[in-house]
């Protein structure tokens, strides 16, 4: 039975297609898992997405809607897991003022070469270089946890650094002034 809209208001197709919506997010919430109250929420604005965008010559409503919400809500999925399996860049680059810190009192021990390599590079340099001085066991973990142990570090952080946001020329420009540097 083909549910027809033509004519309907978008209050009024959204009532229609509550049973849809519904079906929809149970269905990925069992293959995915995640809270009903949160994703029925997101569903309101997913439905005005999808009234949108929607052409009738293009097919049924329903499954148009049925196809954006489960977009939407997939896309959501990974964006959490991607941000719970990283570790928070300020925790990085806190761990990072602290090592370097403990390379400025060992000043006598050690050469300062580092630190003055550091306030040479821009911001976006010394995040990247701060990464890697960091936590480096955590880098270590990232590279062994991903696809078997055959990452390196910086594969590890190119991604981090992705997952943030930052673009492809924006690291390699970071990587080649550090490079340019040392």
């Amino acid at each position: 039975m083909t549910k027809e809209i033509t004519g309907m208001t978008r209050d009024q197709v959204y009532e229609m297609s509550l049973p849809d919506i519904e079906k929809t997010i149970k269905h990925h919430i069992r293959q995915y898992g995640g809270e009903y109250e949160e994703h029925f929420q997101n569903a309101f604005p997913m439905f005005v997405y999808a009234w949108e965008r929607w052409d009738d010559q293009a097919g049924n409503f329903f499954t148009w809607l049925r196809f954006i919400i489960w977009k939407q809500l997939l896309e959501m999925a990974r964006q959490k897991a991607r941000r719970a399996g990283r570790p928070r860049l300020k925790q990085m680059k806190e761990d990072a003022a602290a090592y370097i810190h403990n390379l400025e009192r060992r000043e006598a021990r050690q050469s300062t070469y580092l630190v003055d390599l550091i306030d040479e590079l821009s911001d976006d340099g010394q995040t990247v270089l701060q990464l890697f001085l960091g936590d480096i066991t955590t880098l270590r973990n990232e590279a062994r946890k991903v696809r078997g142990g055959d990452r390196t570090y910086l594969k590890v952080v190119k991604d981090y650094l992705l997952g943030y946001g930052w673009s492809r020329n924006r690291i390699k420009n970071a990587y080649t002034e550090i490079k340019g540097v040392i």
